[in-house]
Protein backbone atom coordinates (compact mmCIF):
# COMPACT_ATOMS: atom_id res chain seq x y z
CA UNK A 1 0.00 0.00 0.00
CA UNK A 2 1.28 3.71 -0.32
CA UNK A 3 -0.38 6.82 0.81
CA UNK A 4 -2.38 8.67 -1.97
CA UNK A 5 -0.37 11.74 -4.02
CA UNK A 6 -4.25 13.15 -3.14
CA UNK A 7 -2.30 14.17 0.64
CA UNK A 8 0.04 15.87 -1.42
CA UNK A 9 -0.77 17.25 -4.41
CA UNK A 10 -4.42 17.34 -5.76
CA UNK A 11 -4.89 17.87 -9.52
CA UNK A 12 -8.44 17.69 -11.05
CA UNK A 13 -10.04 18.17 -14.22
CA UNK A 14 -11.90 21.32 -14.53
CA UNK A 15 -11.69 22.60 -18.03
CA UNK A 16 -12.68 21.69 -20.09
CA UNK A 17 -13.73 18.68 -18.40
CA UNK A 18 13.49 9.91 -3.04
CA UNK A 19 13.23 11.40 -6.15
CA UNK A 20 10.12 10.44 -7.90
CA UNK A 21 10.16 9.31 -11.19
CA UNK A 22 7.33 9.20 -14.16
CA UNK A 23 5.01 6.70 -14.63
CA UNK A 24 4.80 4.07 -16.98
CA UNK A 25 1.50 3.82 -19.20
CA UNK A 26 1.75 -0.21 -19.85
CA UNK A 27 -1.73 -2.19 -19.71
CA UNK A 28 -2.95 -3.60 -16.93
CA UNK A 29 -4.89 -7.19 -17.14
CA UNK A 30 -6.63 -8.34 -14.47
CA UNK A 31 -8.06 -12.50 -14.25
CA UNK A 32 -9.07 -14.40 -12.10
CA UNK A 33 -6.36 -17.58 -12.85
CA UNK A 34 -3.52 -18.76 -11.04
CA UNK A 35 -0.02 -18.93 -12.06
CA UNK A 36 1.34 -22.34 -12.95
CA UNK A 37 2.18 -24.78 -9.85
CA UNK A 38 5.66 -24.70 -11.45
CA UNK A 39 6.09 -21.17 -10.12
CA UNK A 40 5.01 -21.65 -6.62
CA UNK A 41 8.03 -20.71 -4.66
CA UNK A 42 9.48 -17.54 -6.59
CA UNK A 43 9.04 -13.73 -5.84
CA UNK A 44 6.24 -13.53 -8.92
CA UNK A 45 4.44 -15.92 -7.63
CA UNK A 46 3.94 -14.89 -4.17
CA UNK A 47 3.43 -11.49 -5.34
CA UNK A 48 0.73 -12.02 -7.86
CA UNK A 49 -1.17 -14.46 -5.50
CA UNK A 50 -1.03 -12.74 -2.33
CA UNK A 51 -2.53 -9.53 -5.23
CA UNK A 52 -0.29 -7.79 -5.99
CA UNK A 53 0.20 -5.76 -9.34
CA UNK A 54 2.98 -8.08 -11.33
CA UNK A 55 4.62 -6.55 -14.51
CA UNK A 56 6.16 -9.50 -16.89
CA UNK A 57 8.07 -9.84 -20.00
CA UNK A 58 5.98 -12.16 -22.95
CA UNK A 59 9.11 -14.76 -21.89
CA UNK A 60 7.73 -15.14 -17.99
CA UNK A 61 4.40 -14.92 -19.07
CA UNK A 62 4.71 -18.19 -21.01
CA UNK A 63 6.86 -19.67 -17.52
CA UNK A 64 4.13 -18.24 -15.23
CA UNK A 65 0.65 -19.12 -17.31
CA UNK A 66 1.74 -21.74 -20.33
CA UNK A 67 1.38 -20.86 -24.13
CA UNK A 68 -2.40 -21.47 -24.37
CA UNK A 69 -3.35 -19.17 -21.46
CA UNK A 70 -5.35 -16.11 -22.42
CA UNK A 71 -2.93 -14.56 -20.56
CA UNK A 72 0.10 -15.27 -22.70
CA UNK A 73 -2.08 -14.65 -26.10
CA UNK A 74 -2.86 -11.20 -24.56
CA UNK A 75 0.28 -10.37 -24.02
CA UNK A 76 1.65 -11.62 -27.30
CA UNK A 77 -0.64 -9.67 -29.46
CA UNK A 78 0.11 -6.28 -26.92
CA UNK A 79 3.92 -7.18 -27.10
CA UNK A 80 3.24 -7.59 -31.11
CA UNK A 81 2.26 -4.06 -31.72
CA UNK A 82 4.86 -1.56 -33.25
CA UNK A 83 3.88 2.05 -33.78
CA UNK A 84 4.05 4.05 -37.18
CA UNK A 85 7.08 5.69 -35.67
CA UNK A 86 8.63 1.81 -34.88
CA UNK A 87 8.42 2.00 -30.73
CA UNK A 88 6.72 -1.12 -29.02
CA UNK A 89 4.15 -1.05 -26.11
CA UNK A 90 5.79 -0.42 -22.53
CA UNK A 91 5.63 -2.94 -20.18
CA UNK A 92 2.47 -5.13 -19.72
CA UNK A 93 1.37 -5.74 -15.92
CA UNK A 94 -1.13 -8.58 -14.68
CA UNK A 95 -3.63 -8.80 -11.09
CA UNK A 96 -4.85 -10.98 -9.86
CA UNK A 97 -8.61 -10.94 -8.68
CA UNK A 98 -8.18 -12.64 -5.42
CA UNK A 99 -11.32 -14.47 -4.35
CA UNK A 100 -14.61 -15.70 -6.31
CA UNK A 101 -16.68 -12.95 -3.77
CA UNK A 102 -14.11 -9.82 -4.96
CA UNK A 103 -15.49 -7.58 -7.64
CA UNK A 104 -14.59 -6.10 -10.18
CA UNK A 105 -14.53 -3.04 -9.35
CA UNK A 106 -13.11 -4.32 -5.17
CA UNK A 107 -10.35 -5.62 -7.51
CA UNK A 108 -9.89 -2.27 -9.37
CA UNK A 109 -9.59 0.14 -6.69
CA UNK A 110 -7.41 -2.24 -4.62
CA UNK A 111 -4.85 -2.10 -7.49
CA UNK A 112 -5.61 1.43 -7.89
CA UNK A 113 -4.80 2.46 -4.75
CA UNK A 114 -1.69 0.78 -4.42
CA UNK A 115 0.06 1.44 -7.18
CA UNK A 116 -0.39 3.93 -10.25
CA UNK A 117 2.55 2.60 -12.69
CA UNK A 118 -0.01 1.25 -15.58
CA UNK A 119 -2.09 3.46 -17.74
CA UNK A 120 -5.01 1.30 -19.01
CA UNK A 121 -6.23 -1.63 -17.72
CA UNK A 122 -9.20 -4.43 -18.53
CA UNK A 123 -9.78 -7.67 -17.30
CA UNK A 124 -9.55 -11.03 -19.15
CA UNK A 125 -12.26 -12.50 -17.10
CA UNK A 126 -14.66 -12.02 -14.19
CA UNK A 127 -15.89 -13.64 -11.29
CA UNK A 128 -18.11 -16.79 -12.09
CA UNK A 129 -21.72 -15.99 -12.47
CA UNK A 130 -24.51 -18.63 -12.29
CA UNK A 131 -27.52 -18.83 -14.71
CA UNK A 132 -28.24 -19.01 -18.39
CA UNK A 133 -26.31 -17.36 -20.85
CA UNK A 134 -28.40 -14.07 -21.24
CA UNK A 135 -28.23 -13.88 -17.35
CA UNK A 136 -24.36 -14.39 -17.57
CA UNK A 137 -24.09 -11.79 -19.96
CA UNK A 138 -25.99 -8.78 -18.19
CA UNK A 139 -23.92 -10.08 -15.06
CA UNK A 140 -20.98 -9.47 -16.56
CA UNK A 141 -22.54 -6.11 -17.82
CA UNK A 142 -23.59 -5.09 -14.55
CA UNK A 143 -19.74 -5.81 -13.38
CA UNK A 144 -18.12 -3.79 -15.98
CA UNK A 145 -20.28 -0.93 -15.29
CA UNK A 146 -19.37 -0.66 -12.06
CA UNK A 147 -16.15 -0.67 -12.79
CA UNK A 148 -16.73 2.21 -15.35
CA UNK A 149 -18.43 4.43 -11.90
CA UNK A 150 -15.59 3.69 -9.89
CA UNK A 151 -12.90 4.55 -12.35
CA UNK A 152 -14.96 8.07 -13.27
CA UNK A 153 -14.88 9.01 -9.39
CA UNK A 154 -12.73 11.77 -8.72
CA UNK A 155 -10.20 10.10 -7.19
CA UNK A 156 -9.73 8.02 -10.08
CA UNK A 157 -10.46 10.43 -13.03
CA UNK A 158 -8.36 10.96 -15.99
CA UNK A 159 -5.51 8.87 -13.98
CA UNK A 160 -6.13 5.36 -16.01
CA UNK A 161 -8.36 4.37 -18.77
CA UNK A 162 -10.66 1.43 -18.87
CA UNK A 163 -10.87 -0.47 -21.77
CA UNK A 164 -14.18 -2.77 -21.85
CA UNK A 165 -13.58 -5.81 -24.58
CA UNK A 166 -17.01 -7.28 -25.33
CA UNK A 167 -16.40 -10.22 -27.73
CA UNK A 168 -18.72 -9.78 -30.74
CA UNK A 169 -19.36 -13.77 -31.56
CA UNK A 170 -23.29 -13.99 -32.80
CA UNK A 171 -24.13 -10.48 -31.37
CA UNK A 172 -26.67 -7.84 -34.03
CA UNK A 173 -24.60 -4.74 -34.23
CA UNK A 174 -27.63 -3.46 -32.67
CA UNK A 175 -26.90 -5.89 -29.50
CA UNK A 176 -23.34 -4.59 -29.51
CA UNK A 177 -24.46 -0.74 -29.14
CA UNK A 178 -27.06 -0.97 -27.06
CA UNK A 179 -24.65 -2.94 -24.94
CA UNK A 180 -22.41 0.49 -25.26
CA UNK A 181 -24.57 2.81 -24.39
CA UNK A 182 -24.94 1.65 -21.04
CA UNK A 183 -21.35 2.88 -20.40
CA UNK A 184 -22.71 6.34 -21.91
CA UNK A 185 -22.50 8.54 -18.45
CA UNK A 186 -19.00 7.33 -17.40
CA UNK A 187 -16.12 9.39 -18.63
CA UNK A 188 -12.54 7.35 -19.25
CA UNK A 189 -13.95 3.94 -20.07
CA UNK A 190 -13.13 2.43 -23.77
CA UNK A 191 -15.12 0.10 -25.30
CA UNK A 192 -14.02 -2.47 -27.84
CA UNK A 193 -16.14 -4.95 -29.65
CA UNK A 194 -13.02 -7.34 -30.22
CA UNK A 195 -13.22 -11.05 -32.56
CA UNK A 196 -11.59 -12.29 -29.05
CA UNK A 197 -11.42 -12.38 -25.69
CA UNK A 198 -7.41 -10.11 -26.36
CA UNK A 199 -9.28 -7.45 -28.45
CA UNK A 200 -9.05 -4.83 -25.46
CA UNK A 201 -5.13 -4.72 -26.09
CA UNK A 202 -5.16 -2.94 -29.13
CA UNK A 203 -6.18 0.78 -27.17
CA UNK A 204 -3.78 -0.41 -24.46
CA UNK A 205 -1.10 -0.93 -26.36
CA UNK A 206 -1.53 2.06 -28.50
CA UNK A 207 -1.32 4.25 -25.50
CA UNK A 208 1.07 2.19 -24.25
CA UNK A 209 3.54 2.37 -27.29
CA UNK A 210 2.99 6.84 -27.48
CA UNK A 211 6.60 8.47 -26.60
CA UNK A 212 5.19 11.63 -24.84
CA UNK A 213 8.87 12.75 -23.86
CA UNK A 214 10.79 12.45 -27.23
CA UNK A 215 8.00 12.04 -29.82
CA UNK A 216 4.73 12.92 -30.53
CA UNK A 217 0.77 12.02 -29.42
CA UNK A 218 -1.23 10.01 -31.94
CA UNK A 219 -4.83 9.38 -33.24
CA UNK A 220 -5.80 6.29 -32.28
CA UNK A 221 -7.65 5.41 -35.30
CA UNK A 222 -6.01 3.81 -38.46
CA UNK A 223 -3.80 1.87 -36.44
CA UNK A 224 -2.64 -1.45 -37.72
CA UNK A 225 -2.37 -4.76 -35.69
CA UNK A 226 -1.41 -7.89 -37.64
CA UNK A 227 -2.90 -10.69 -35.10
CA UNK A 228 -6.37 -8.89 -35.07
CA UNK A 229 -9.38 -10.24 -37.03
CA UNK A 230 -12.31 -7.66 -38.22
CA UNK A 231 -15.57 -7.77 -36.73
CA UNK A 232 -16.62 -5.37 -38.85
CA UNK A 233 -17.06 -5.55 -43.02
CA UNK A 234 -19.85 -3.38 -44.38
CA UNK A 235 -21.23 -0.28 -44.10
CA UNK A 236 -24.49 -1.03 -42.53
CA UNK A 237 -22.44 -2.31 -39.41
CA UNK A 238 -20.34 0.46 -39.00
CA UNK A 239 -22.85 3.61 -39.17
CA UNK A 240 -24.42 1.25 -36.21
CA UNK A 241 -21.31 0.92 -34.18
CA UNK A 242 -19.81 4.17 -34.57
CA UNK A 243 -23.14 5.76 -33.69
CA UNK A 244 -23.29 3.73 -30.08
CA UNK A 245 -19.18 4.76 -29.36
CA UNK A 246 -18.31 1.13 -30.30
CA UNK A 247 -14.17 0.67 -31.23
CA UNK A 248 -13.94 -2.22 -33.46
CA UNK A 249 -11.43 -3.46 -35.79
CA UNK A 250 -12.57 -3.07 -39.39
CA UNK A 251 -12.05 -3.98 -42.87
CA UNK A 252 -11.73 -1.51 -45.85
CA UNK A 253 -10.53 -1.87 -49.87
CA UNK A 254 -9.24 0.33 -52.00
CA UNK A 255 -8.05 -0.55 -55.31
CA UNK A 256 -9.06 -4.43 -54.46
CA UNK A 257 -7.26 -4.38 -51.85
CA UNK A 258 -8.46 -5.40 -48.27
CA UNK A 259 -6.94 -2.90 -46.11
CA UNK A 260 -7.80 -3.79 -41.85
CA UNK A 261 -7.43 -1.07 -38.99
CA UNK A 262 -8.62 -0.12 -35.72
CA UNK A 263 -11.68 2.38 -35.69
CA UNK A 264 -12.54 5.15 -34.63
CA UNK A 265 -10.36 5.77 -31.27
CA UNK A 266 -13.52 7.37 -28.88
CA UNK A 267 -14.46 6.87 -25.45
CA UNK A 268 -18.54 6.05 -24.15
CA UNK A 269 -19.21 9.25 -22.41
CA UNK A 270 -21.60 11.93 -23.77
CA UNK A 271 -19.42 14.00 -25.00
CA UNK A 272 -17.32 11.94 -27.24
CA UNK A 273 -14.24 11.91 -25.61
CA UNK A 274 -11.47 11.10 -28.35
CA UNK A 275 -9.25 8.09 -26.56
CA UNK A 276 -5.87 9.77 -27.58
CA UNK A 277 -7.04 13.06 -26.13
CA UNK A 278 -7.95 11.36 -22.73
CA UNK A 279 -4.69 9.28 -22.45
CA UNK A 280 -2.97 12.77 -23.06
CA UNK A 281 -4.53 14.21 -20.21
CA UNK A 282 -3.54 11.03 -18.16
CA UNK A 283 -0.25 11.84 -19.20
CA UNK A 284 -0.33 15.79 -18.57
CA UNK A 285 -1.55 14.81 -15.06
CA UNK A 286 0.97 12.46 -14.04
CA UNK A 287 3.69 14.79 -15.56
CA UNK A 288 2.52 17.70 -12.80
CA UNK A 289 2.34 15.65 -10.31
CA UNK A 290 5.94 14.53 -10.75
CA UNK A 291 7.11 17.91 -11.50
CA UNK A 292 5.19 19.50 -8.38
CA UNK A 293 6.15 16.49 -5.96
CA UNK A 294 10.32 16.99 -7.10
CA UNK A 295 9.84 20.66 -6.27
CA UNK A 296 8.36 20.18 -2.72
CA UNK A 297 11.06 17.30 -1.95
CA UNK A 298 14.05 19.56 -3.53
CA UNK A 299 13.23 22.98 -1.98
CA UNK A 300 13.53 23.73 1.37
CA UNK A 301 10.03 25.45 1.29
CA UNK A 302 7.37 26.97 -0.77
CA UNK A 303 6.49 30.22 0.57
CA UNK A 304 2.54 31.23 0.80
CA UNK A 305 3.71 34.16 -1.00
CA UNK A 306 3.21 35.58 -4.96
CA UNK A 307 6.82 33.97 -5.54
CA UNK A 308 5.64 30.42 -4.06
CA UNK A 309 2.54 30.41 -6.53
CA UNK A 310 5.54 31.70 -8.98
CA UNK A 311 7.42 28.45 -8.33
CA UNK A 312 4.18 26.45 -9.06
CA UNK A 313 3.35 28.34 -12.18
CA UNK A 314 7.12 28.07 -13.17
CA UNK A 315 6.61 24.30 -13.41
CA UNK A 316 3.43 23.94 -14.27
CA UNK A 317 3.97 26.18 -17.46
CA UNK A 318 7.15 23.83 -18.04
CA UNK A 319 5.02 20.62 -18.89
CA UNK A 320 2.70 23.20 -20.65
CA UNK A 321 5.59 23.49 -23.07
CA UNK A 322 6.10 19.98 -23.25
CA UNK A 323 2.74 19.48 -24.08
CA UNK A 324 2.54 21.85 -26.85
CA UNK A 325 6.08 20.13 -28.02
CA UNK A 326 4.49 16.20 -28.68
CA UNK A 327 0.92 17.60 -29.66
CA UNK A 328 -0.29 17.14 -26.73
CA UNK A 329 -1.83 20.69 -26.79
CA UNK A 330 -2.77 22.93 -29.85
CA UNK A 331 -3.20 26.23 -30.28
CA UNK A 332 -7.50 27.44 -30.85
CA UNK A 333 -8.89 30.28 -31.72
CA UNK A 334 -11.92 30.03 -28.87
CA UNK A 335 -15.59 30.05 -30.00
CA UNK A 336 -17.88 33.12 -28.28
CA UNK A 337 -19.21 30.18 -26.02
CA UNK A 338 -15.47 29.28 -24.82
CA UNK A 339 -14.33 32.46 -24.20
CA UNK A 340 -17.98 32.93 -22.31
CA UNK A 341 -16.72 29.64 -20.45
CA UNK A 342 -13.13 31.13 -19.55
CA UNK A 343 -14.41 34.48 -18.63
CA UNK A 344 -17.14 32.60 -16.21
CA UNK A 345 -14.61 30.48 -14.42
CA UNK A 346 -11.81 33.30 -14.35
CA UNK A 347 -14.51 35.75 -12.45
CA UNK A 348 -15.74 32.86 -9.71
CA UNK A 349 -11.99 32.50 -8.36
CA UNK A 350 -11.90 36.45 -8.44
CA UNK A 351 -9.62 37.14 -10.98
CA UNK A 352 -9.49 39.89 -13.24
CA UNK A 353 -11.30 40.65 -16.52
CA UNK A 354 -7.29 41.29 -17.74
CA UNK A 355 -6.39 37.49 -16.54
CA UNK A 356 -9.31 36.38 -18.45
CA UNK A 357 -8.15 38.45 -21.59
CA UNK A 358 -4.86 36.85 -21.06
CA UNK A 359 -5.91 33.30 -20.64
CA UNK A 360 -7.79 33.51 -23.76
CA UNK A 361 -4.44 35.18 -25.74
CA UNK A 362 -2.89 31.82 -24.34
CA UNK A 363 -4.99 29.55 -25.79
CA UNK A 364 -5.16 31.52 -28.79
CA UNK A 365 -1.38 31.94 -29.35
CA UNK A 366 0.32 28.81 -27.53
CA UNK A 367 -2.05 26.09 -26.91
CA UNK A 368 -2.47 27.25 -23.27
CA UNK A 369 -2.72 29.18 -20.17
CA UNK A 370 -2.04 28.79 -16.74
CA UNK A 371 -3.44 30.63 -13.78
CA UNK A 372 -2.55 30.54 -10.22
CA UNK A 373 -3.26 31.41 -7.11
CA UNK A 374 -3.06 31.70 -3.08
CA UNK A 375 -5.66 30.92 -0.87
CA UNK A 376 -6.64 30.32 3.09
CA UNK A 377 -7.98 26.79 3.43
CA UNK A 378 -8.97 25.30 7.01
CA UNK A 379 -6.38 27.51 8.10
CA UNK A 380 -3.59 26.03 6.05
CA UNK A 381 -2.04 28.25 2.91
CA UNK A 382 -2.55 26.06 -0.62
CA UNK A 383 -1.65 27.03 -4.10
CA UNK A 384 -4.47 26.54 -6.52
CA UNK A 385 -4.09 26.22 -10.29
CA UNK A 386 -5.75 26.11 -13.34
CA UNK A 387 -4.60 24.77 -16.98
CA UNK A 388 -6.38 25.73 -20.25
CA UNK A 389 -5.74 24.38 -22.87
CA UNK A 390 -6.55 23.66 -26.91
CA UNK A 391 -7.09 19.55 -27.24
CA UNK A 392 -4.74 17.82 -29.85
CA UNK A 393 -7.70 17.46 -32.65
CA UNK A 394 -6.86 14.85 -35.27
CA UNK A 395 -8.07 14.73 -39.16
CA UNK A 396 -10.62 11.72 -39.36
CA UNK A 397 -12.15 11.86 -42.67
CA UNK A 398 -10.14 13.35 -46.06
CA UNK A 399 -12.47 14.87 -48.59
CA UNK A 400 -11.00 15.11 -52.16
CA UNK A 401 -12.03 16.75 -55.40
CA UNK A 402 -10.55 15.70 -58.66
CA UNK A 403 -10.95 18.14 -61.77
CA UNK A 404 -10.14 17.09 -65.09
CA UNK A 405 -8.98 19.82 -67.71
CA UNK A 406 -9.24 18.75 -71.16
Amino acid sequence: MAISIDKYIDISTTFPAASVSGRSFGGLVFTKNSMADAMIGTKMYEQFENGEIVQLTLDELLECFGEDSQEYKFARKYYGYLSPTGRFASKISFAKILASDESAAAAFSRIADSSNMFGSFTFLNLPDVSGSVADEDAARTEMLLAVASKNAEPKYLSRFLFVVNDVRGNQTARAVAEKCEQFRKFVGTCFVSGYDECSAYMPMAIFAATDYTNGTVNVQMFKQFDDETPTVKSDTEYDILVGAQVNFYGRTQTNGQSIDFYQRGFNTDKDKTDTSIYCNEIWFKSACETALINTLLSEERIPASDYGVAIVRSEVLGICADAASNGTFMAKELTASNEKSVRKLVASINGTAEDADAVIVGIRENGYAVLAYLVLQDDEYIIHYYVFYGTADSIRFIKGDDILVK
